[in-house]
């Protein structure tokens, strides 16, 4: 093929009930999909420490322009030259747990039901009015301490004990 160019894309034309991978020649691994709806999406292809070959999505066209995709294609690769495996490491982010995950937890745990009813209720309406919803679908690991400030910050001024300068 040819090197993947806006005018390369914007040629690429969908086949019905078909995908169509369109591979830059002067990058292995970064390509084209052409979707049979018309969508095109940026693509890097690679194998694995194991030889396992993945297909990693960079986004698709419009929201990145080719030089950006194999701008990003090109991290990828450094990725995996590194020992590393894009695909799995955002997998792994996806699949740890969220604030509302260890919440929950919390609430089924053993520690929360030795606790007297009136402390029980008033923890979990904390966790159901505020905690929740402002980082509830954060992922815990990713939590850094300017986000804590923020929901601090947030909170109404009789649940905090501490300001929060103090963290």
């Amino acid at each position: 093929m040819a090197k993947i160019t806006k005018r390369v894309v914007d040629a690429a034309t969908p086949v019905a009930k078909k995908q169509v991978l369109i591979w830059d020649e002067t990058f292995a691994g970064f390509g084209l999909v052409v979707y049979p709806s018309g969508v095109k999406s940026y693509v890097y292809q690679y194998r694995n420490a194991e030889g396992r070959s993945h297909r990693a999505t960079i986004g698709k066209h419009g929201d990145w322009t080719p030089d950006q995709a194999r701008k990003k294609a090109e991290e990828l690769r450094q990725i995996v030259r590194d020992g590393g495996d894009p695909l799995t490491a955002k997998r792994n982010v996806k699949q740890s747990p969220t604030v509302g995950d260890l919440l929950d937890a919390y609430l089924d745990s053993q520690d929360f039901a030795d606790k007297a009813p009136s402390t029980q209720s008033i923890d979990r309406g904390r966790i159901e009015r505020h905690l929740r919803p402002l980082l509830g679908k954060r992922h815990a690991h990713l939590l850094a301490d300017n986000d804590i400030k923020k929901a601090l910050a947030a909170l109404p001024r009789f649940l905090i004990s501490r300001s929060p300068s103090a963290w």
